[in-house]
């Protein structure tokens, strides 16, 4: 039975139509107004915004492997345990359009580079 409930996190629940309203949020309010902008220059404070938050969520999973003891009770027999260098076919598979990518697309750094700085007579 459906019930009218007029609470807005209502929307964003567990389920698959709470993921749809999440993701067309996230979309329209965030990444669409990023996405037109004509220079490059112009997207400087988000891309700034995005490193820290990849700094900032790499030094959170890292605090919290090795300070949270319910999560993760024995940091390093977990690092004694893993398994960092083995190859198998599935792994060079998925990691080879990485490389092949970070490979053909340095090409375009200069570029992107010399727009962004701002020109100067020097």
């Amino acid at each position: 039975m459906y019930t009218h409930n007029p609470d807005i996190t209502s929307f964003y629940g567990y389920n698959k139509f709470g993921q749809i309203i999440c993701g067309l949020t996230i979309s329209f309010l965030l990444l669409f107004p990023v996405s037109l902008v004509r220079k490059i220059s112009s997207l400087t404070i988000v891309s700034m915004g995005s490193i820290i938050g990849s700094v900032y969520l790499s030094i959170a999973v890292t605090m919290v492997f090795f300070s949270d003891k319910q999560f993760v009770p024995s940091p390093m027999d977990n690092l004694a345990q893993m398994d960092a260098f083995r190859l198998n076919i599935r792994g060079l598979i998925s990691s080879g359009p990485l490389i092949v990518y970070a490979y053909m697309y340095q090409i375009n750094i200069p570029c992107i580079y010399e727009e962004v700085i701002p020109r100067t007579p020097k």
